[in-house]
């Protein structure tokens, strides 16, 4: 079970677990977009001293159905994240924060497998923008992903090809229409965008550009392997987004390029190239998205198509229920050098409750 998500969200402290009044002008992670999106606007939260303590995090179980070339396996997963963060205002007006985020994931898939992971952040924020230190990876592509996801949907194909490596380093800054972004890990790998959002009559838009530099591994054609070891490559790209609401409908597209330099091997500079499209859509409690993807990498004749459908009911207090269907198909190779023939298919359906 994937633990990515969507990662910009903006609510503010409002409850808290007891009588005490909670501050409610502090800045959070979820302000800034440094935490995943969850269904409920509400987390536990409480002064501490000169500040304030939240808890958040989710939890949710299903079962997972993968096809792949007729074969059909059906297993049950959870998985879930917790955050616990403290924000602190300053006398000069800034505010000073942090968290600890652990995740988990558990699949029957992989002989009863569970995985534990355990991510941590500061963060000064002040009218000049934000500088983030740490667990920096909600900052790949968090720009211009162009498609947003619903439910259980996962698209895929359809942004850079980017790993950063924690710990790292952000940068954002917030006007009132534009927003701007700069990333960089430990290794160097560097992102760095640009966003506008407006209003124009019945339409709210928003466009954005952002640009990747940095080293992946490169494991889609056998020209690019030496003695069945994938390689890794340099790469740099640009990609842009734009993003349409109208009403409950959410319109989103994407389009981008990356150059691909193997850094060993038979050397083959490939040119890949993505697009996307997709939209949302809201009828009271119950949300749907469809997304389609392509890309291509020119050189090496790799074709990639991706299709993302999700649902999301809201139960309330929290809770809701997800599904998923996301297809695959491409015929890129192994570390083998043997191409992966035919396409994959998972349908997935959870309860999920937030907080």
């Amino acid at each position: 079970m994937r633990s990515s998500r969507s990662l910009l969200i903006g609510v503010s402290l409002a409850t808290a677990v007891s009588a005490v009044p909670v501050a409610k002008a502090m800045p959070t992670l979820q302000d800034l977009g440094l935490r995943p999106v969850h269904v409920s606007p509400v987390p536990y939260a409480m002064n501490l001293g000169d500040g304030v303590l939240v808890l958040s995090g989710m939890t949710e179980g299903g079962l997972q159905t993968v096809i792949k070339n007729g074969n059909a396996d059906t297993d049950a997963f959870s998985s879930g994240d917790m955050t616990l963060e403290y924000a602190q205002k300053q006398s000069n007006g800034s505010t000073f924060g942090g968290s600890v985020t652990a995740d988990y994931t558990y699949s029957s898939f992989a002989s009863n497998d569970t995985e534990i992971d355990v991510e941590g952040l500061i963060y000064i924020s002040s009218p000049r923008g934000t500088l983030t230190a740490g667990y920096i990876t909600a900052f790949e592509n968090s720009l211009s992903a162009g498609v947003l996801n619903t439910g259980l949907a996962d698209l895929s194909y359809n942004l850079f090809l980017v790993d950063f490596s924690d710990p790292g380093l952000a940068y954002v800054f917030r006007t009132s229409s534009f927003n701007y972004q700069i990333a960089a890990d430990q290794d160097g790998d560097v992102t760095a965008g640009i966003s506008y959002e407006s209003p124009f009559g019945q339409i709210n838009y928003l466009a954005s550009i952002d640009v990747y530099q940095g080293e992946v591994d490169y494991v889609h054609s056998a020209k690019n392997f030496v003695a069945g070891t994938a390689l890794r490559s340099d790469n740099w790209g640009v990609k842009g987004a734009a993003k349409f609401q109208y009403g409950s409908a959410f319109f989103g597209f994407g389009i981008g390029y990356e150059n691909v330099k193997p850094k060993a091997g038979i050397i083959v500079t490939d040119h890949r190239s993505f697009g996307s499209v997709g939209i949302n859509y809201k009828i009271g409690a119950l949300k749907l998205s469809i997304a389609a993807a392509i890309a291509e990498f020119s050189e090496t004749d790799v074709q990639q198509f991706s299709l993302a459908t999700g649902l999301q009911y809201h139960l309330g207090q929290g809770l809701s229920v997800n599904v998923g269907y996301n297809y695959l198909d491409s015929n890129e190779t192994n570390a083998t050098g043997t191409v992966e023939a035919g396409d994959s298919q998972e349908i997935l359906v959870t309860l999920r409750s937030e907080f």
